[in-house]
């Protein structure tokens, strides 16, 4: 009981990392990386899919 309350907190909760092949691309290029997702203390419920935002910001 504890350790969910403690995972809702995001305290022994599942981690995401995305990790991508490169820090630079250019406009155009094809993004290549994977969504690593390892479990916590406590079994959690993934919705339905896994989903990824991307930023783009302009070198000047």
């Amino acid at each position: 009981m504890v350790h969910k309350a403690l995972a809702s907190l995001g305290i022994g909760a599942a981690t995401v990392d995305t990790k991508l092949e490169k820090a630079d691309y250019t406009g155009g290029e094809v993004i290549h990386g994977e969504v690593q997702i390892r479990g916590g203390n406590v079994d959690q419920q993934i919705d339905e899919r896994a989903s990824c935002k991307l930023i783009e910001k302009y070198a000047g």
